[in-house]
């Protein structure tokens, strides 16, 4: 909801705030955690969850809904950008939203999992970082809406 939320908030196209809104409907609990897990998943990239959203979202009724008003679900599908350090429009810098989970350990005390376990811990410190990304935007169309300009 705060991709969303934000989209609104700066008034971007509603096609953009609909891509807002479902852009992780394709999650798994404890998101881009998955992606440190599964074989196919990347830690450098996150991505896990992405490249499963088009097929996931085409397999549900969102499809319908997007239909039913009136809006292009391609676009919505297609709302994204790539991080290329060579060809970007724009640096943005991002922290992780690794997750710390609370746990109460056999001594009946509440604790982070990162007290408990050093590896956890060394991740956590790692994401916790800001990182860097060059974002290029996949059509004119994005990229002039980002930055309020009509070529």
């Amino acid at each position: 909801m705060g991709v969303y939320l934000l989209l609104k908030k700066y008034g971007a196209p509603l096609e953009e705030q609909i891509a807002g809104l479902i852009h992780d409907v394709s999650h798994s609990a404890f998101s881009h955690c998955i992606d440190y897990a599964l074989e196919g998943g990347s830690e450098k990239e996150q991505n896990h969850q992405d490249k499963l959203f088009d097929e996931f979202v085409r397999k549900t009724e969102i499809p319908g809904i997007i239909k039913k008003y009136g809006f292009d679900l391609e676009y919505i599908l297609k709302v994204s950008v790539r991080n290329d350090p060579e060809d970007y429009d724009v640096v943005v810098f991002r922290k992780s939203r690794i997750v710390d989970p609370l746990f109460i350990n056999k001594n009946g005390l509440l604790k982070r999992v990162s007290e408990e376990d050093s590896e956890w811990k060394e991740i956590v410190e790692q994401e916790l970082q800001p990182k860097k990304y060059f974002l290029k935007f996949n059509d004119q169309r994005e990229k002039n809406e980002y930055f309020g300009e009509d070529r």
